[in-house]
């Protein structure tokens, strides 16, 4: 009984996984015009996006070759995450950052939801 269940639980955290690492491996620019639908982002603006989101993959990438440590890993992406949102922030208008700070806790409630998965 316990070997479908596990199955289960393993099939849905690679399909979550799959997903979310699929939308975080868009490129910069894909990312930055997928925001600019969303956002109604000026020209301007989605320039400025890429510019963060690329400078954002550069460092994720780097931080792919530190240490094999998860805790130090998970903390390392959670700021990067975090300091990638505020310079997004500082670019948006009122407007805009409504809709924003709502994608960013559904993202945040399909991490956590993800770790949570991972760790059972």
């Amino acid at each position: 009984m316990k070997t479908p269940v596990l199955l289960v639980s393993i099939l849905v955290f690679t399909f979550q996984a799959t997903y979310t690492y699929a939308q975080m491996m868009k490129s910069p620019e894909e990312r930055a015009k997928d925001l600019k639908e969303k956002l109604n982002l000026t020209n301007e603006q989605t320039e400025k996006v890429e510019q963060i989101y690329e400078k954002a993959d550069s460092l994720f990438r780097n931080s792919l070759q530190g240490s094999g440590n998860r805790d130090q890993m998970k903390t390392a992406m959670n700021a990067l995450m975090n300091d990638t949102d505020a310079k997004v922030l500082k670019i948006l208008n009122d407007e805009q950052k409504e809709i924003y700070e709502s994608i960013m806790e559904d993202r945040k409630k399909q991490i956590e939801q993800l770790q949570k998965n991972f760790d059972h």
